[in-house]
């Protein structure tokens, strides 16, 4: 059985908009990975700028652009990686996560009213060197221009099919209210407190869901995901027994 954590209203990126009106400026982007000292069972890698892509079934690294009006190809170079350590590597295979010896991404357009085009580039964080996996730390990135905007048309954007079963379809979901912006924790007695009985649930099949707080934006054309998002969370298990139990807790991070 799986169970999730619903939360309302949480996920929130901050993600820098670089305005580049050149047909070939390169932009360097990093990738700041957090720190696991401490030891877990399970984890969702955190990384600034990240959020939940369906696809990839992990976080992608996200970056705004505002570019002339036009559609582009983006071109990476430069590319910096690092050994994944044990609890990522963990992860990795336990999602089936499966990089290419290029970069993976996903590019999305929104024309702007003053004859720009903002572009969102998702970009898959691991790379495979020589058969092996790595994180991604660094790239570079420019963009090629693939047309103009003689015809005055839209730029195609990349499309946003409704998934074919909810992640709301199976397990069983509790909804937490958030009202302070930060870090937050759920330690075991605070889940046990509330009736739920979590003791003979294994730490894998929990996770926290939610898109976000604030409002939503005015222009429609906007992206908006069509489903709850899965956003990253850390687990620790003090007695590395896989269960929610003693002092054990979760964090993650949320918006009011």
């Amino acid at each position: 059985m799986r169970i999730g954590k619903l939360v309302s209203l949480i996920f929130f990126i901050i993600v820098q908009v670089n305005e580049i009106y050149g047909q070939m400026v390169t932009k360097k982007e990093r990738i700041f990975w957090n720190d696991y000292s401490d030891s877990i069972t399970i984890f969702h890698p955190l990384f600034a700028n990240a959020c939940y892509d369906e696809d990839y079934n992990t976080s992608a690294h996200v970056s705004k652009y505002k570019l002339a009006y036009a559609e582009y190809t983006p071109i990476f170079s430069n590319i910096e990686y690092e050994n994944l350590l044990e609890q990522e590597s963990y992860f990795v295979h336990q999602r089936n996560i499966n990089p290419s010896d290029t970069i993976r991404y996903k590019i999305h357009y929104n024309k702007s009213n003053d004859s720009t085009t903002n572009i969102t580039i998702a970009v898959l964080p691991y790379i495979k060197i020589n058969g092996t996996i790595k994180k991604i730390v660094s790239y570079s990135i420019s963009f090629n221009k693939t047309t103009n905007n003689n015809n005055h048309q839209q730029p195609t954007k990349s499309t946003n099919p409704y998934p074919s079963n909810s992640v709301l379809s199976e397990g069983n979901w509790y909804k937490i209210a958030i009202n302070n912006t930060g870090i937050h924790k759920i330690t075991a007695n605070d889940i046990k407190s509330q009736g739920i009985d979590i003791e003979n649930i294994p730490i894998s099949q929990l996770g926290i869901y939610g898109n976000g707080g604030g409002a939503l934006s005015e222009n429609n054309k906007d992206f908006e995901y069509n489903d709850l998002v899965e956003n990253s969370i850390y687990i620790k298990d003090n007695n590395n027994n896989g269960i929610l139990d003693g002092n054990d807790y979760i964090l993650f991070y949320a918006q009011a």
